[in-house]
């Protein structure tokens, strides 16, 4: 007799009842993960038992308070359960409590089984790529990160690290539609492009999961880039972060005898002690500060406000005599940067005669006011300069002055007749002059440098965040990795978040598990010749995307680019099956003045001029350093330029002239480059004879078969079940497709579904020579015709 157990919460508890499952395995689940179930569920009646009592901390008992009580069950929480049969584990999942029964003072419980699928779909459900964080590879856009990152070093975690194919990102050579010539790159036409494996390393780490992969740490792999498909842009907390705004309300007096001279005048720097926002130290307060230094290089807003009041004060005049100023004090507020004034604003200060001893102006009076001219702010004896959208670069010190100097009536500056502070004539007795001050007091101030526009310039700080793709499923990502390559993924047996994942031929492996004495002879072996086939067409396409290139492509051949369908050789099936990936394609272009070749991506305007635009996620291959017999200078308005002799290779193929993979799923009918500089050699080796020739040739060999039959399973069986090996019976070797309805605890036959192995000639490269497009290239899945050449586009700009 079968020994049942089951496990609660780690305690083995007493069953009264068998639990009857029926369980089911495909090579479905591996080969679409996304479609799978997360949970299957069983209901059981578990007895009351001492041990299940306490385990359900005795709930029966409508009394009990399972919050304030020493209870340690919650009907809101799973419980770990796991299910075996002869000490051969079946379901490893969780119970949840359904319902208490008491009848006659018996007590049992109605519980639900769950087993648990890790499912890693399911786990991360809805969430977008831009949950991800990848801010440790944060980095300050300069020409010096840049070459770094093509094959020396790159910035993780705030420090340099070695580079590596597949860990944080590059700067690969793309055309985004700039305007420039193109033997010119500046430090802001290359965008970081953030490597396929470190997205898919942050979705498996955030969602708790690991794998084991061969492919996923291949060099292939690792190669796969997701280039930028916007600007860099300053986040919302980045332009708040740069903003500075610094004021004071303590009284600085300026005084005239000891800043300059009336002669040539004086400056003055305002002081402030009070810093109202500065998220990046900018100002230093505290301790009061006259300056604030540029932390970010960018396009900036400065704003100056000063609020003044004057004293003139005839100190010689004897006390009560009253007097005439003959002087006003004309001040220029001025925002200087590194020592040069940007901007003025001028606002003359004059006393109201005649006076007696010492004249006063106003505090904040309202205008017009006699006192303060132009006087057009208010109050009238504020003045406020302002400089808008100047470029600072990181380290610009900017201050707030003020430039004062006495006049005499009509504008002159102060000069004999007068001695040198005779600035007073008495009132009753013209030609008598007293000698006095005029002190400037600036009662309040402020500073405020406001960051314009949202771009990111040279030397600023990369927000890696800002470089994920938007409004991309996390879920949809992954299936775009798995489409493209026909991947399999099954959870690891030991442990469900442990994925093995591989491509489908290099997930199949040849170990044998012989079935031969399992099988039921004495039952109907159904044999359904082509069974797996379904469809007469395979299309494998990327997503339309609105760029010059693509949509040129599209008109022109009525299909996306990199588009393939195979047709298969059948009279009696009909329909297609689409496999479509959320990525777009991105043609490689060629130049008729150099013989670089890269991507580009724009759109252009009525008058045929490149327009930057946003684009759909794309992927490519990083192929490294290509060299150029055409030099290109790296152009940098903080460094010297750099001229360079090659350049960052990223397309659809590992080498645009000699190709031996290509990302496309089959050839193009045209590429956009020529062979004025080199002979262009092209590939059949792209997706769908790399990663679905096998597949498709097996399902569609005449010698195909399905296979369906049953057998003596037991526990052990299942326990040990693998699609990755082949299984022997019957003198034939077959791949299995289905288990159905396995019953542990029922002495019956299982139903399983296999597929016969033909025999398969793999499939081999057949490089050949771009000639203009006649002809056809054999060695795949079926023939492709030679792809023609065309010229590459020209705008209306000097390039």
């Amino acid at each position: 007799m079968d020994r049942q157990e089951l496990y609660i919460d780690n305690q083995l508890v007493e069953l009264t009842q068998d639990v009857a499952v029926a369980l089911n395995f495909a090579i479905s689940d591996i080969a679409e993960p996304e479609k799978v179930k997360a949970d299957y569920s069983k209901t059981i009646k578990l007895p009351g038992s001492e041990t299940i009592n306490k385990i359900f901390s005795h709930i029966y008992n409508v009394n009990i308070d399972l919050e304030h009580s020493s209870a340690t069950f919650n009907p809101n929480i799973r419980v770990e359960a796991r299910y075996s049969i002869n000490s051969v584990e079946l379901i490893d999942g969780f119970i949840q409590l359904k319902k208490i029964n008491i009848k006659d003072g018996c007590i049992t419980y109605d519980v639900n089984l769950f087993g648990r699928n890790a499912n890693l779909f399911n786990d991360i459900g809805e969430k977008l790529m831009t949950e991800l964080d990848i801010s440790e590879f944060d980095h300050d856009w300069t020409l010096q990160n840049e070459e770094d990152s093509w094959a020396t070093q790159i910035i993780q975690g705030g420090v340099p690290v070695p580079f590596a194919l597949g860990n944080g990102y590059v700067y690969p050579m793309i055309d985004y539609g700039y305007d420039e010539t193109e033997d010119e790159w500046s430090v802001e036409n290359f965008l970081p492009a953030v490597y396929a494996k470190t997205y898919m390393d942050k979705i498996f780490e955030d969602a708790g999961y690991s794998y084991n992969s061969t492919f996923l740490n291949s060099t292939y792999f690792k190669s796969l880039i997701i280039p930028a498909s916007r600007n860099l842009k300053l986040t919302s907390q980045q332009i708040e972060d740069r903003k500075c705004i610094i004021n004071t309300a303590l009284l600085q007096t300026v005084n005239t005898n000891n800043h300059g001279t009336f002669i040539s005048g004086g400056n003055y720097t305002i002081s402030f002690d009070n810093a109202v926002q500065d998220n990046l130290g900018q100002s230093g307060i505290p301790p009061a500060s006259t300056t604030i230094t540029i932390s970010q290089s960018g396009i900036y807003n400065l704003i100056g406000e000063a609020n003044y009041n004057a004293v003139f004060d005839s100190s010689a005049a004897a006390p009560g005599i009253s007097v005439n100023s003959l002087v006003y004090m004309r001040t220029n507020l001025q925002l200087v940067v590194n020592g040069v004034v940007k901007n003025i604003r001028q606002l003359d200060i004059s006393a109201t005669n005649p006076f007696t001893n010492t004249y006063t102006t106003a505090i904040n009076p309202t205008p017009p006011d006699a006192n303060y001219t132009p006087g057009i702010f208010n109050p009238a004896s504020v003045s406020i300069v302002n400089r808008n959208s100047i470029f600072l670069n990181a380290g610009d010190v900017v201050t707030l002055q003020v430039q004062y100097i006495l006049l005499i009536t009509g504008g002159a500056i102060v000069s004999p007749p007068y001695g040198l502070f005779d600035l007073f004539e008495d009132a009753g007795t013209p030609g008598t002059y007293y000698t006095g001050q005029v002190d400037l007091n600036i009662r309040a101030a402020d500073l405020r440098v406001i960051p314009v526009g949202s771009n990111l310039v040279e030397g600023n700080s990369i927000d890696m965040n800002g470089m994920i793709p938007e409004k991309i499923k996390q879920k949809e990502f992954l299936k775009g990795i798995i489409n493209m390559h026909n991947l399999y993924i099954q959870p690891d047996r030991e442990n469900p978040k442990l994925l093995d994942i591989e491509p489908r031929d290099d997930f199949y492996t040849t170990d044998t598990v012989d079935w031969s004495s399992k099988l039921d002879t004495s039952n109907e072996i159904l044999i359904e010749p082509l069974g797996a086939l379904k469809f007469r067409d395979f299309e494998f396409s990327y997503k339309s995307d609105k760029d010059y290139y693509n949509e040129l492509y599209e008109d022109t051949w009525e299909e996306v680019y990199g588009y393939r369908r195979v047709i298969l050789d059948n009279e009696f099936l009909r329909g297609t099956k689409k496999i479509e990936v959320i990525f777009s394609p991105t043609p490689i272009i060629g130049d008729l003045d150099h013989d670089r070749i890269y991507p580009e991506i724009f759109k252009t305007d009525n008058a045929n001029n490149k327009v930057q635009m946003d684009m759909n996620i794309r992927i490519l291959y990083y192929g490294g350093l290509k060299s150029t017999n055409n030099s290109w200078l790296h152009t940098s308005t903080i460094v010297a330029d750099v001229t360079r002799t090659d350049y960052p290779y990223a397309g659809h193929l590992d080498d645009p002239y000699n190709p031996t993979l290509d990302l496309n799923f089959g050839l193009t009918k045209e590429v956009f480059y020529s062979g004025n500089f080199a002979t262009v050699n092209g590939t059949i080796a792209g997706l769908v004879n790399k990663y679905y020739y096998n597949y498709i040739r097996e399902i569609s060999n005449e010698n195909s078969k399905i296979v369906t039959a049953y057998f003596n399973l037991n526990a052990q069986d299942i326990n040990e079940l693998t699609f990755k090996k082949q299984y022997f019976f019957n003198n034939s070797y077959y791949r299995l497709q289905q288990v159905i309805d396995y019953s542990p605890l029922q002495r019956q036959l299982t139903k399983c579904v296999f597929i016969k192995l033909a025999e398969i000639v793999p499939f081999v490269d057949a490089p050949f020579i771009i000639n203009g497009g006649s002809g056809s290239v054999t060695g795949g899945v079926d023939n492709e015709p030679l792809p023609s050449f065309d010229q590459p586009f020209k705008d209306n700009n000097t390039r």
